[in-house]
C-alpha cells in the first residue's frame, strides 16, 4: 500500500469515527432534551394535580360550612318555635290546674303513672288545690286503695311512690311538658342533622 493510500484510508476512518461521535452525541443530547422535558411535564402536572385538591378542599370545606349554617339556622328557628308553642302551652296549663277541666287529665296522667306501681302499695304526692281532681281520678281508675298525702310543694299533678321508695313516677303537668318538650327538641334535632331520633 503507498503512503498516499494509507493516509486516504486513515483519513476515512477519522471522517466515519467523528461521525460516528457526532451522531451520538446528537442522540445524548436528543435523550437529554426528552427526559427534560418529560421532568417538566411531570412537574406541571404534579402542580395541577395540587392546584386541583387545593380546590376540591376548599370547595368541600366551604360547602361543609354552608351545610353547617343552614342547620344551625334552621335547629335556632325550631328551638325558637318550641319556646313560643311552649310558653303557651305553659300558660294554658296555669289556667287548666284552676279549671275543672283538671279531674279529666288527671286521669291520663294517674294512669300512666299507676302502670308502673301497685296502687295498693304506692302513695300519690299532691297539693291540696289539686286533691279533688286526684280523688276523683283515683275513683275513675278504681285505684282508691292509694294513699294520698298533700304537699303543697307538688306542681299541678301529683307524684306517684312506691311505699318502698324504689319508685317515682311524676305525673305532673310541668312534668309531662317537660318531657314533651325534650322530645320535641330531639326530633327537631335529628330531623336537622338528617338522623332519625325518637321521642
Amino acid at each position: 500500500m503507498t503512503g498516499t493510500a494509507l493516509l486516504d484510508r486513515v483519513a476515512h476512518q477519522a471522517d466515519d469515527e467523528g461521525a460516528r461521535r457526532l451522531a451520538a452525541a446528537r442522540d445524548a443530547a436528543a435523550r437529554i432534551r426528552d427526559t427534560g422535558d418529560r421532568e417538566r411535564a411531570a412537574r406541571r402536572q404534579r402542580a395541577l394535580d395540587s392546584r386541583r385538591a387545593e380546590l376540591n378542599r376548599a370547595r368541600e370545606d366551604a360547602c361543609a360550612d354552608a351545610v353547617a349554617r343552614t342547620a344551625r339556622s334552621v335547629l335556632e328557628a325550631r328551638a325558637r318555635w318550641i319556646d313560643r308553642v311552649f310558653t303557651a302551652t305553659e300558660a294554658a296549663t296555669g289556667r287548666l290546674a284552676a279549671s275543672s277541666e283538671l279531674s279529666a287529665c288527671m286521669v291520663r296522667l294517674l294512669e300512666g303513672a299507676l302502670a308502673y306501681a301497685d296502687a295498693a302499695h304506692c302513695t300519690v304526692r299532691c297539693s291540696g288545690m289539686t286533691r279533688p281532681a286526684v280523688e276523683n281520678a283515683l275513683r275513675s281508675l278504681s285505684a282508691s286503695e292509694v294513699t294520698i298525702v298533700e304537699d303543697d310543694s307538688v306542681p299541678a299533678g301529683a307524684i306517684v311512690e312506691s311505699n318502698d321508695g324504689r319508685l317515682v313516677v311524676d305525673a305532673t303537668l310541668e312534668g309531662l311538658l317537660r318531657r314533651r318538650r325534650e322530645a320535641l327538641s330531639i326530633v327537631a334535632l335529628g330531623s336537622a342533622t338528617g338522623r332519625s331520633n325518637g321521642p
